[in-house]
């Protein structure tokens, strides 16, 4: 039988408290996971970058000043990933190569190309503890998140700064090793994964540029690309996911099959459709079930479905493919 891999890794930085206990966790779990080491974090804690080796987990590269590498020159990148280097490698004797998590997830071709030359494979997924997912982060969500991020051969990232993954991570790993994925290292997936999420094929040449958060002071810091959700190679099709909410109104993100339509849907009060990626087609109905017509919509396209209208969002014949749109209940105008 084959086994279902799953990497497990954290990215160590900021406050070093909840680190104690998630090393314990890891040991009495009995899984080894891979740490991505900031360079000033290791330099600042270097009891724990020792106990992490001691402990048996991999070693790998955050970079030691934590910039957008983007935004660098050739050089600069490599100088930075080099002072995390050195200092590991003097503190444990080990390496951080062959991987590497570009601080904000920046990271474009020029990057890549810097990295690979260097020894380097870049790896980045949204932290599970952080504020790249919708609604609050707590225990249960990082749970949540976990379990969605589980897929057979892929990565979970967390934080060791956040004081949530303690109280969550024992279940975590206790009801995925259950479900029968293979918990480790990143070199143990025996395979190199995408720097970042996978598109789904129908998106293979859309280009995807992520922000990042770089908040200064405690909050409910949040920034979602819903681009890279929305065009996940393993997203489910026609179903509504819960975004956010602002002034409360609900918004959704919607992923289009590229065959089948949507189920239909009542406006019970006007709904905007917002289309992110691809092009759609929506069809109208009233009440009674008479055909109102139809709407193509690319994208950029913002359009209403009408109070009292029925419907259905899907696929262009033409197109043939998957689709994005974020759907949101308007505010009527006071008559």
């Amino acid at each position: 039988m084959t086994e279902v891999r799953l990497a497990v890794t954290f990215e160590a930085a900021g406050d070093p408290s909840p680190a104690d206990s998630i090393l314990q966790t890891l040991h009495e779990s009995g899984v080894q996971a891979t740490f991505f080491l900031d360079g000033q974090w290791a330099r600042a804690h270097s009891e724990l970058v020792r106990r992490i080796a001691a402990e048996g987990h991999e070693l790998a590269n955050h970079g030691f000043n934590h910039p957008d590498w983007t935004t660098l020159s050739d050089e600069a990148i490599r100088a930075d990933l080099e002072m995390t280097e050195s200092l590991v490698r003097e503190l444990t004797g080990r390496e951080v190569k062959p991987w590497a998590r570009p601080p904000y997830g920046a990271v474009n071709d020029r990057v890549l190309a810097v990295l690979e030359p260097a020894g380097y494979h870049a790896v980045y997924r949204d932290a599970v503890d952080g504020g790249h997912w919708p609604g609050e982060t707590n225990a249960d969500s990082i749970y949540q998140r976990s379990v969605q991020s589980a897929i057979p051969g892929g990565v979970i990232v967390f934080h060791t700064n956040r004081p949530e993954t303690p109280r969550a991570l024992p279940g975590i790993l206790d009801d995925l090793s259950a479900a029968g994925f293979r918990l480790g290292t990143l070199t143990s997936l025996g395979h190199v994964p995408a720097p970042r999420l996978e598109r789904h094929p129908d998106f293979a040449g859309l280009q995807v540029r992520t922000g990042y958060i770089r908040p200064r002071a405690a909050g409910r810091w949040q920034s979602l690309n819903l681009l890279e959700m929305g065009t996940a190679a393993r997203r489910d099709t026609n179903q509504a996911e819960w975004a956010a909410r602002t002034d409360g109104t609900d918004l959704f993100l919607l992923t289009g099959d590229g065959v089948d339509p949507a189920p239909w849907a009542d406006a019970a009060d006007d709904r905007y459709v917002l289309v992110l990626a691809g092009e759609l087609r929506c069809n109208f109905c009233d009440a009674s079930g008479r055909d109102l017509g139809y709407l193509l919509a690319r994208e950029g396209d913002l359009f209403l479905c009408p109070t009292g209208t029925s419907y259905q969002l899907g696929p262009t014949p033409a197109a043939g493919r998957r689709w994005v749109a974020l759907i949101w209940q308007g505010l009527r105008e006071s008559e």
